[in-house]
């Protein structure tokens, strides 16, 4: 190999290189991003990032409450042995044989305060009625849950209860109110002759929630979104879909 061939192959390469770094560094910039986007589908994508949004607003709806119940997370639909099953997984309040009042309060400004009943009835069945409210000041927020509940033993023996469950809320805020109702549906069963205990619960059935826009600026500076498309949001949707969520837990 002489001389002149080794530079005619360096006069190859460095063009080369130059081509593989462009095309690289444009497909980073670019992505999956299309070049040209209508405004349509702008608002198509945005209204889905606005929908997330709202949804994460409704956590209330699948969290826990009680003490006990927020430590254990989703492991408590395994327990569920005091009066914030009514929220957790309602067929556990079957297990309460004695009159149950539990309560707490957040002092923060931005607490969590909740009051259950549970009420022992005949037939090792029970019947639980809670309300829970939360607020946040930043967003002008005021959150009211009140759910009631009812479970009855699928056995003789207690070992397996079935729990139906109504909930109705309202979510005020500066940007957007909402409101609804829904319903839950929970199997506690303990094993016998064991510790083994295991419970399941979906939670929020029901029809859409009603969506009503205070501030529709807040509400998109909310989601990151700019405000270039207001127009078109003129015509957001007046309902939004329920936080459905199932779960499942085992306890020994």
């Amino acid at each position: 190999m002489n001389y002149k061939t080794v530079h005619i192959k360096k006069l190859f390469i460095i063009p080369l290189f130059i081509l593989i770094s462009v095309i690289n560094t444009f497909s980073q910039e670019t992505g999956d991003v299309p070049i040209y986007v209508t405004p349509e589908q702008r608002y198509a994508r945005e209204l889905e990032i606005l929908y997330d949004e709202i949804a994460l607003s409704f956590g209330f709806l699948r969290d826990n409450s009680g003490v006990k119940g927020k430590a254990m997370g989703d492991a408590f639909v395994a327990i569920a042995d005091d009066g914030a099953a009514i929220n957790a997984n309602n067929a556990g309040i079957g297990q309460i044989r004695q009159p149950q009042l539990l309560s707490y309060i957040d002092l923060d400004v931005d607490g969590t305060s909740f009051l259950g009943y549970v009420h022992p009835i005949r037939d090792l069945s029970s019947f639980g009625s809670s309300v829970i409210y939360t607020r946040n000041p930043e967003y002008g927020e005021k959150i009211t849950v009140v759910t009631t509940a009812y479970s009855w033993a699928l056995q003789t023996e207690g070992n397996a209860y079935l729990g139906i469950g109504a909930k109705g809320f309202s979510r005020q805020s500066d940007a957007f109110d909402t409101n609804g109702v829904a319903a839950d549906i929970g199997l506690w069963i303990k094993f016998w002759n064991s510790n083994l205990s295991l419970g399941i619960v979906a939670q929020n059935i029901g029809p859409e929630m009603k969506l009503k826009v205070n501030d529709l600026g807040a509400l998109l500076k909310r989601a990151n979104l700019e405000s270039s498309l207001l127009p078109y949001y003129l015509a957001l949707p007046n309902k939004v879909p329920l936080p459905y969520s199932v779960k499942f837990g085992m306890a020994y």
